[in-house]
C-alpha cells in the first residue's frame, strides 16, 4: 500500500497496471460474492426467509445461529478489506472524490451485518438486509468502476 503514498508511483505504468488488476480482482469479488450469497441464503425475501427461519410446512430447517455468526464474521472481512482497498485507491486517484459514495459503501456494509443478525430473531428484517446488501454491493462496484476509469485516464 505504500505505492499509493508516493505521488510519482502514478507515471509507473507497471503499478498502475497492478492498482488495475487489483480493482478487477476485488470487482470480480464482489460479483462472487454476490452469487454465493443468492446460493446461500437467497436474495429474495421469500428464499432469504425460508433459509434463515425455516419452514415447518416443506420441512427446511432454520439457519443455525453458529453458521450465521461465522457468515457475518467472514462478510465483515471481506467487504471491510476489500471497500479499505478500494477507498484508498479512489482517494490516491482523485483526492477531492466523492465522499458520500465512501461514507455509503462503508455504511451499508456494517449496516448489512447488523440487519443480518437482526433478521434472524425478526424476519421483518430480511427485506430491508437484501436492499442494503445490494446497495453496498453496487456501491462498491461503481467505485470500482470510477477506479478504473481514473487509471485509463
Amino acid at each position: 500500500m505504500k505505492f499509493l503514498e508516493q505521488p510519482r508511483s502514478l507515471n509507473n505504468p507497471l503499478l498502475k497496471n497492478l492498482m488495475r488488476f487489483l480493482i478487477v480482482v476485488i470487482a470480480l469479488a464482489l460479483l462472487s460474492d454476490i452469487l454465493l450469497h443468492n446460493y446461500k441464503i437467497g436474495l429474495s425475501p421469500s428464499q432469504a426467509t425460508q433459509t434463515i427461519a425455516g419452514n415447518e410446512e416443506e420441512f427446511c430447517e432454520p439457519m443455525l445461529f453458529d453458521s450465521l455468526l461465522e457468515q457475518v464474521h467472514t462478510d465483515t472481512l471481506n467487504s471491510m478489506i476489500s471497500l479499505l482497498l478500494l477507498a484508498v485507491i479512489l482517494i490516491r486517484l482523485n483526492p477531492t472524490s466523492k465522499q458520500r459514495s465512501i461514507h455509503l459503501a462503508f455504511i451499508s456494509a456494517i449496516s448489512t451485518q447488523i440487519v443480518l443478525l437482526v433478521s434472524f430473531y425478526f424476519s421483518a428484517f430480511i427485506l430491508l438486509w437484501i436492499i442494503l446488501f445490494v446497495l453496498w454491493h453496487l456501491t462498491a462496484l461503481s467505485m470500482a468502476i470510477e477506479s478504473l476509469w481514473r487509471l485509463s485516464k
